[in-house]
């Protein structure tokens, strides 16, 4: 990314190789994958905060002061003798009794967990408890379960209809799944909504917290994998990270992978420079440093390594570079041949493999529409293809196992999840309630020497993604496990990669960005599809023509952008300038094409008393000021357009009269306007019956019409475009009076 950390620094925000993960919906989940996963039954609950504090006490105490765990021990049990012990916190909740009723009760925290335990229940962030399913079933999850099925089957279904250019099936499938997401969507905002039959806050804030918490540990081990970005935001924060990789992690494991593959053995310098990576962004103490750096100096080099190498692929390659080029060089890699059993191969899909193997072999199957199960792809050579690559992905994937196990799929969850959302980002260009999107174009400038935007590149690229995505899923598998889910519903909690932007641009304005989608799902477009979010750059209630060329324009942009060619920013401002110049013309001309519009209901329909202040109002204006010369719309309801007025002040209100030529007209409107006590028009509103005929927008109001407010609203999708270019126009000057 050409920004700097964060993302906030810099305007020109564009980011290269751009791919979304997005919370997984699909009810049948994943089955148990050999590589990045672990069986079920290793996946255990373990959220005894007391006991654990204990351990990595003693571990601390053991490690800083050179002696045996044993001393540790009784030299804790004296420091707790001569100081405050930790408290264990009363908790008060509400709990039903078997009729439903609600009552309040008290309880010590472990006590709480440990029942939560005994009992089999579920535990929410919240540390809302439910009972689990097996004593009871819930109408709503089986309500969304059904709805998640269908919304599943409508996706799939209209992705391949845009495979196959069936744009009507794609249309209809795509508002059906839309709709389905609406229908899970709604629950939530019901559970919060007082004036339901099922409000119920606590479901509310159960389902989101557990939706933010898994988007959380996306971000992080983003940063942590892809970046080697750790989240040290306070000293606290970064001792207890180390104390509990050296602690948890089993070191004999690490010996052995350490040794097997020959890698580099980290020093405590280099274990010091990766937190200060981390640290020097939020806070800078050298005392802290220092004891930081006391503690690493007695540890040994596994569990240095333990610490650099734990969900960290950009501190294994700063300091294994050949290894690590080979491992993903390899895993990037298509092979065109050599699968004696390819569709065997391709229906294995363990770990995401197939969505890999879409990506390293897009320029084969690009436009296609790949379906193993009913096995619609008929080209033998690319089943081929496709079959190769996946067995030398599994083959790479059997060479690296001992690696994965070790270093990404370890106990360690991303650190203090809930700051998250201060993390000051590297690799995470944008981030939703559900969803996270990583950049990985710092690898390819790496292993390639420059950005580039091939097929090879992507499969680079992409190589790094699964890595990261793969365990981020077994993150959310213990996270999921710590809320005591059944194995069985494990697997329901997940994240799918389900976008690859070759660019990606976001805009100053939040949550607005545009991308160029190459994959979705595993499928290859035949050409890019625009992305694009944010009501400003949507901007549905301005004309639709400005906004169609804006889009094309930023295709355009996108388009020079992987090409590595310059974007004309003097033919781009100078086209702006002339839609200026264009809409300006239409107005003077009464073109009304330019306006929104409302509808104005009768007088009954409003609930104010004072008609003055509906837009009844604007009928009677009409009715009396306009009617004789313009004619009538008839009674209301009707439609009318917004015209905005510059008249919004007592002094423009008497200039806009002054340049009324017919005096009767003029003396009409201040009258009307004086006898209900009306000293300024904000807005005009013209009957579109009238104006959208041969009449147009009155001459009458031409003069007080606000053009410079039209022009900069149906213009402001181009302004956000400008400023994504790094180019910032004066905010209330229009780029034609620039002298463009």
């Amino acid at each position: 990314m050409s920004s700097s950390p964060g993302g906030t620094c810099h305007p020109v925000n564009y980011s290269y190789f751009f791919i979304h993960t997005l919370m997984n919906d699909n009810t049948l989940g994943d089955a148990y994958m050999e590589y990045f996963k672990r069986a079920p039954d290793e996946y255990v609950t373990d959220i005894s905060p007391v006991k654990n504090s204990v351990t990595q006490l003693k571990s601390f105490i053991a490690k800083y002061c050179g002696v045996s765990d044993d001393v540790a021990t009784a030299l804790l049990k004296e420091f707790m003798k001569d100081h405050k012990k930790p408290r264990d916190p009363m908790v008060t909740f509400r709990k039903r009794d078997p009729k439903g009723d609600r009552e309040m009760d008290k309880i010590s925290l472990s006590k709480y967990l440990n029942n939560v335990i005994k009992e089999g229940d579920v535990l929410a962030p919240t540390l809302t408890v439910y009972d689990a399913p097996e004593k009871i079933k819930s109408i709503h999850a089986g309500f969304l379960a059904g709805n998640v099925e269908k919304r599943s089957k409508h996706k799939k279904a209209a992705l391949a209809c845009y495979q196959n250019e069936d744009w009507d099936g794609h249309k209809y499938n795509d508002v059906i799944q839309k709709v389905m997401k609406i229908f899970n969507n709604s629950l939530s905002g019901t559970y919060a909504s007082k004036s339901t039959a099922i409000y119920n806050p606590s479901a509310h804030y159960t389902l989101t917290s557990i939706t933010r918490c898994v988007a959380s540990i996306g971000n992080a081990i983003t940063e942590s994998i892809v970046a080697g970005n750790r989240c040290f935001y306070t000293p606290d924060a970064s001792m207890n990270y180390l104390v509990a990789v050296v602690s948890t992690v089993d070191m004999n494991k690490v010996e052995s992978t350490v040794n097997h593959y020959r890698l580099h053995y980290p020093t405590s310098e280099d274990v010091i420079a990766m937190v200060r990576h981390s640290t020097d962004r939020y806070w800078n103490d050298e005392c802290v440093i220092d004891k930081i750096y006391t503690y690493l100096n007695k540890l040994n080099k596994y569990e240095l390594a333990a610490i650099l190498y734990i969900n960290d692929l950009h501190h294994l390659k700063k300091h294994n570079p050949e290894f690590v080029r080979n491992f993903i060089g390899d895993l990037g890699r298509r092979v065109p041949n050599g699968c004696a059993e390819p569709l065997k191969a391709l229906r294995r899909d363990g770990d995401g493999i197939n969505n890999l193997v879409h990506h390293i072999c897009m320029d084969d199957i690009r436009g296609m529409r790949v379906n193993y199960t009913e096995l619609s792809l008929e080209n033998p050579e690319v089943i081929k293809v496709l079959g190769s690559t996946a067995d030398n992905i599994y083959r790479v994937l059997d060479k690296h196992r001992l690696l994965i196990k070790t270093f990404f799929t370890s106990d360690i969850l991303p650190i203090d999840t809930a700051n998250v959302k201060d993390l000051l980002r590297d690799s995470i260009g944008l981030s939703d309630t559900d969803s996270t999107c990583g950049s990985y174009d710092k690898w390819v400038e790496w292993y390639y020497g420059n950005t580039k935007f091939t097929s090879e590149a992507v499969g680079l690229s992409a190589a790094v993604m699964t890595i990261n995505t793969q365990a981020m899923d077994h993150n959310i598998k213990v996270f999921a496990k710590n809320m005591n889910i059944t194995h069985e519903a494990m697997c329901l909690l997940n994240m799918k990669n389900e976008f690859f932007w070759s660019v990606f641009v976001a805009a100053n304005v939040s949550k607005h960005y545009y991308a160029n989608t190459v994959i979705r799902e595993g499928n290859v477009f035949a050409k890019p599809k625009l992305e694009l979010k944010g009501v400003h750059l949507i901007a549905s209630t301005v004309n639709q023509d400005i906004v169609n060329t804006a889009k094309d324009d930023m295709v355009k942009a996108m388009e020079c952008m992987a090409e590595g060619k310059e974007i004309d920013q003097t033919a781009l401002i100078t086209k702006i300038a002339n839609i200026e110049r264009s809409i300006l013309s239409g107005l003077e001309a009464g073109d009304i094409k330019m306006f929104k519009t409302d509808k104005i209901k009768e007088a009954s329909a409003y609930k104010s008393p004072e008609v003055a202040k509906t837009p009844y109002f604007h009928h009677m204006l009409w009715e009396e000021v306009y009617a004789d010369k313009y004619g009538t719309p008839g009674d209301p309801p009707y439609m009318c357009v917004r015209v905005p007025s510059t008249a919004k002040t007592k002094r423009t209100l008497k200039e806009f009269l002054g340049t009324i030529e017919d005096i009767e007209i003029r003396d009409k409107l201040a009258n009307f306007l004086a006898k209900h006590g009306k000293d300024a028009l904000g807005t005009f509103r013209v009957p579109l019956a009238i104006a959208g005929g041969t009449v147009g927008v009155p001459r009458e109001l031409l003069a007080g019409i606000d053009k410079h407010r039209i022009v900069l609203d149906n213009t402001n999708v181009y302004r956000i475009f400008l400023e994504t270019l790094g180019i910032f126009p004066k905010k209330k000057l229009l780029i034609s009076e620039m002298g463009y």
